[in-house]
């Protein structure tokens, strides 16, 4: 039964991915917490901040609001003088998601599906990388209960992000305006990573959390506060078996396409 229901969302996402392939040609919220340095709406704020943060807050909540959208990450990690390409591909239908994440360098080759539909928690690993487009995934799902799906990955991202990036958490907001609307974010280092750090820790097969030292987010949207894009510029610590300690630079940046919105 896990088989199937696995084979279902694939064989939907490869559809989907075919459909998205025009889309593809362009170019390009989760829970409250109290932080006291972080940007507080209630304090005297600039109006031009202040109206930033609250276009970007809207921004978020359209892709809330969504019924259905699929993302594409691309972007490298650097340490040690070694790059780690990493890909990824998100699918969102009402309450199913379904995430692969790959990422490849000489030293590690990692990748996992996941699925969450159904009252279901699903995980599929790999067989073999050979680079971050050509993975041989196991031939079986394995099916996890929600709390340690929610240990090893934080949450199930139905929405914008696994960062948490709410009025709380955002430390200063920066807007610019072309041809489309430009957010420039900062985020208190480790109220925002409480869901990101288990999914790193979990993808990366580290021996501890990665402890960040600098986030910088960028988002593109369109004139009506459609998300285009969602760059992050991180630097973080992590401990990996054999390397030991390591200081990262990551840069990703996740494309949105193909939002579905049904009212009635």
């Amino acid at each position: 039964m896990i088989n199937k229901i696995l084979l279902m969302i694939i064989t939907f996402a490869l559809a989907l991915n075919v459909a998205c392939m025009g889309d593809l040609e362009k170019e390009d919220l989760s829970e409250t917490v109290d932080n006291s340095n972080a940007l507080n709406t209630t304090q005297s704020l600039d109006s031009e901040e202040d109206n930033a943060l609250q276009m970007f807050l809207q921004a978020i909540q359209n892709v809330e609001d969504a019924d259905s959208f699929y993302t594409k990450t691309e972007g490298f990690t650097k340490s040690l003088g070694v790059t780690q390409e990493i890909s990824a591909k998100r699918y969102v239908i009402g309450e199913l998601m379904f995430k692969e994440s790959v990422s490849y360098s000489k030293l590690v080759k990692t990748a996992t599906q996941v699925l969450v539909a159904n009252g279901k928690y699903l995980v599929r690993g790999k067989e073999r990388v050979s680079s971050v487009n050509e993975v041989e995934w196991k031939n079986e799902a394995s099916e996890i209960t929600e709390d340690e799906y929610l240990s090893r990955y934080g949450s199930v991202i139905f929405g914008f992000s696994n960062y948490v990036i709410n009025e709380q958490t955002i430390t200063s907001v920066d807007l610019t305006k072309t041809d489309c609307y430009e957010f420039s974010i900062t985020l208190d280092l480790h109220l925002s990573t409480v869901y990101m750090t288990k999914e790193m820790k979990t993808n990366a097969h580290s021996e501890n959390y990665p402890t960040f030292t600098d986030i910088k987010v960028t988002v593109k949207t369109d004139l009506s506060l459609q998300v285009i894009s969602v760059r992050y510029e991180c630097k973080y610590n992590i401990k990996m078996p054999l390397l030991g300690e390591m200081d990262c630079e990551e840069d990703t940046t996740e494309y949105f396409y193909s939002f579905i919105s049904i009212k009635f």
